[in-house]
């Protein structure tokens, strides 16, 4: 029987290029035995990614006058393309600043809040007077408490290896002015660690295969007992508390970097799609079940009510709305499957897994034919996934999937990384400072500006004006008053998305003839 693993190589910070220790000391010995698991047939996954909110980010960004979005994305890439070039092949390769990631991370804090394992507590903290900014732990440098040694961070000792509360260091230096900080008070979310001991222990006693020293070396802060810790930092840099009373608070990196694991591992599944899934448990068969639950039968329903809707924008040649509400059946189909959780079922229910697999290929379905008018290749190319014809007609919507035979599945798009986006959006800002320099009208005096009479005005009616390839006739509304006026605006607007709208008049314009 093939035994399912998940490997994982420590999460590399997003600080710099990857080095020899990186490869010797995470990613290696991990490869090598994600190959030997491979060579025995078993089903191995190889997950990793960067750390892109930790302290030595925003302090590298601050050096170089940039952000740390920006440093995040720039050694993202550049570790990503160093492993590919040592044939370290990670089945997914993430970062921490991903979306998704911030997303899982939120729903974590929100579900320890919930279920009361987080409080908020007002505490002190050390504050730098020249920048005006809190400092957070690893913003803080001086004498450790316990043992002496100078260069502790506000955390942690590396010399001793105690965890440290950063007001409890001697001599404390800010690291952005190098002058001594102040305390202020602040407010903070609190861990409640004390809380999982118990768990923790009964967990590490099945951790029979761990080294003594490591397992020693936890057991040990256990016994020293454990402490709330402050999971929230007074930054701009990281994953946004998700309160609105959390405003200009993250999320702490050591608490949210673990859970980097679990998005990037969920980032894999994403792009695998369910294909993975209906091989493993169906053989890529996907059946029409002889009963729907009620759950179905409303979702379905709903999408043949959209398609009904989409048909309608096509004939009146609003194709903007039909592409918007094609997406429709797209997010019905994704809130469809996250409910329905197949993943979790077909080992408990097969039948329910497979009902759900059906529904989201019927989804796929209507999706070929509806979105086939503008993106015909692709949509092509999703039909050969399905194993359906290449050629679709309207009529197929009023029938429905029967059975088909999956076939080789692909991803319908490419993702657009960060990098990429980061990449255009500096070519925009770029194309607009060497644009041609705006064209100004001569300067008008401020009495002039005072003669002006703006009057926001309703629009009761518009209508085309023969002949006239700009104009538009429009009658409008000022309180009381009706006035008929003309505006090129034909080119923009059709008259009848201008009735009931209201606009800015120039209200004193001097009339005159136009078109004769």
């Amino acid at each position: 029987m093939k035994e399912k693993i998940l490997v994982t190589s420590a999460l590399t910070y997003a600080n710099g290029k990857l080095h020899i220790g990186h490869v010797a000391g995470s990613y290696l010995n991990a490869d090598v035995f994600v190959r030997f698991q491979k060579l025995l047939e078993n089903d191995v996954i190889y997950i990793g990614g960067s750390d892109d909110h930790g302290a030595p980010i925003s302090i590298v960004a601050e050096k170089e006058n940039t952000s740390p979005q920006e440093i995040a994305n720039r050694y993202n890439k550049s570790i990503k393309e160093s492993l590919a070039g040592l044939n370290i092949q990670l089945d997914n390769f993430s970062g921490t600043s991903h979306k998704e990631h911030h997303k899982l991370s939120q729903e974590f804090f929100l579900n320890l809040l919930e279920n009361g394992y987080i409080t908020k507590k007002t505490t002190k903290q050390f504050y730098d007077k020249k920048f005006k900014r809190f400092l957070p732990d690893r913003y803080v440098e001086g004498v450790c408490p316990y043992c002496g040694a100078e260069g502790a961070r506000g955390d942690q000792c590396d010399n001793c290896g105690k965890l440290i509360d950063a007001l409890t260091l001697k001599n404390p230096i800010s690291k952005i002015s190098g002058e001594p900080p102040i305390i202020k008070e602040t407010s903070h979310w609190y861990l409640n660690l004390p809380k999982f001991e118990p768990k923790l222990r009964k967990w590490l006693e099945t951790k029979t295969y761990w080294k003594d020293n490591v397992l020693n070396f936890i057991l040990s802060w256990l016994d020293e007992g454990l402490i709330e810790r402050s999971i929230t930092r007074d930054l701009d840099w990281g994953v946004p508390v998700p309160l609105p009373e959390a405003e200009g608070k993250v999320l702490y990196v050591w608490f949210d970097a673990p859970i980097g694991y679990i998005s990037s591992t969920k980032e894999w599944a994403i792009k695998k799609g369910t294909f993975v899934f209906s091989q493993k448990y169906f053989d890529g068969t996907i059946s029409k079940p002889q009963n729907l639950s009620d759950y179905s039968k409303e979702v379905l329903e709903e999408a043949k009510r959209i398609t009904i809707e989409i048909a309608d924008s096509y004939k009146n040649y609003k194709v903007r709305k039909a592409a918007k509400t094609a997406m429709d059946i797209a997010r019905l189909g994704n809130k469809y499957f996250d409910e329905t959780q197949p993943w979790k079922t077909v080992k408990e229910d097969k039948t329910k897994a497979a009902e759900t697999l059906y529904v989201c290929a019927e989804l796929l379905r209507k999706i070929s034919i509806v979105f086939a008018p503008i993106i015909p290749k692709s949509m092509q190319r999703l039909r050969k996934m399905l194993n359906l014809p290449e050629k679709s007609t309207w009529k197929e919507l009023e029938n429905s999937l029967t059975e088909t035979q999956l076939g080789k599945i692909e991803p319908l798009f490419r993702k657009i990384t960060d990098e990429e986006i980061e990449t255009q959006i500096k070519l925009l800002q770029n194309s607009e400072k060497k644009g041609e320099k705006i064209s100004h009208k001569t300067e008008i005096e401020y009495d002039d500006f005072g003669k002006l009479e703006l009057r926001i005005v309703k629009i009761i009616s518009a209508e085309i004006i023969p002949k006239s390839s700009k104009l538009l006739k429009l009658k409008i509304k000022m309180q009381s008053e009706e006035r008929e006026i003309v505006a090129g605006i034909k080119q923009s607007y059709k008259p009848e998305e201008l009735v009931g709208k209201k606009v800015a008049l120039l209200a004193n314009l001097k009339p005159r003839k136009v078109m004769g």
